[in-house]
């Protein structure tokens, strides 16, 4: 089975959130970049650094955007799009 350059493996995941002072924060900062990712991948149509002749739109950078959650305070980076705006539920 192949697999995909970004994926990371649980066990080193786990031992660098549980290195941060707030590891569950830590987790889910992780999450919610990821799940941008490929929010981001499905709606331009081709994987960040990926030649696609089909694809709908371009990356054009990222945003600091501040999210305040029950477990704290994270600063998140979040994709912008050449031709339209992307808010992925975070604004």
């Amino acid at each position: 089975m192949a697999q995909g350059k970004n994926i990371t493996g649980l066990t080193d995941l786990l031992l660098k959130c549980m290195s941060e002072p707030d590891p569950m924060l830590s987790v889910l900062e992780w999450l919610c970049k990821q799940l941008m990712e490929a929010e981001v991948s499905g709606i331009v149509g081709a994987e960040k650094n990926a030649h696609n002749p089909s694809r709908s739109d371009y990356r054009c950078g990222y945003r600091p955007r501040r999210l305040d959650t029950r477990m704290g305070t994270m600063y998140l980076m979040v994709p912008n799009l050449r031709s339209r705006g992307y808010i992925g539920g975070i604004s």
